[in-house]
């Protein structure tokens, strides 16, 4: 997931390719996050979450003001106004930050671990 830098993160390529292909960093993943308190809304926050009513649709990296940029599935990246999206990613945003230095890779180690069980 290109907003949390696991893209480049080989923990996390090797662990992909162990696992059954429905099991990613993905929305699900981004929830887990908010519930277990390692993303939390911010003001200053640089990742925005795209919602539409409560479910996670999408999420990106302010990279100035009112511009985002964000990875389109397993397309490229686009750097992007803030609502200049697909109108499936959602019809609000919220800002978060990650709360304190969590290894992200050993997050989803435990998101994954909580699925398989």
């Amino acid at each position: 997931m290109y907003a949390l830098n696991l893209q480049n993160d080989q923990r996390y390529l090797d662990l992909r390719i162990a696992l059954p292909g429905h099991i990613h960093a993905d929305t699900k993943f981004l929830k887990f996050l908010i519930d277990q308190g390692f993303l939390v809304e911010s003001e200053k926050g640089q990742l925005i979450i795209y919602f539409e009513g409560d479910v996670i649709k999408h999420i990106g990296k302010l990279s100035s003001h009112n511009r985002v940029v964000s990875k389109w599935g397993i397309g490229l990246l686009y750097d992007h106004e803030l609502f200049d999206i697909p109108v499936d990613y959602g019809c609000s945003i919220k800002r978060f930050s990650v709360k304190g230095s969590p290894d992200i890779f050993v997050e989803f180690k435990n998101y994954v671990d909580l699925l398989l069980d």
